[in-house]
């Protein structure tokens, strides 16, 4: 997967210490992946830029193609 511009579009607290993201493509174009693959998320944070690697839930072809959870 070549990298991709995302926003979040929710966060959702699965238990204490895990919470559920929903990331969108900006350009809402489909994203194509195949099914045990992760993302890295490279984020700014005051300044400094830090790298976390997240799991995809959903299914590969799923409806919101534009869509990762």
């Amino acid at each position: 997967m070549s990298r991709r511009e995302l926003e979040l579009i929710a966060s959702e607290a699965l238990s204490p210490s895990v919470r559920g993201l929903t990331f969108r493509t900006l350009d809402r174009a489909p994203l194509s992946y195949v099914a045990g693959q992760w993302i890295d998320v490279h984020l700014s944070i005051e300044g400094s830029e830090v790298k976390r690697a997240y799991s995809i839930a959903n299914a590969p072809g799923c409806p919101s193609a534009d869509r990762l959870e």
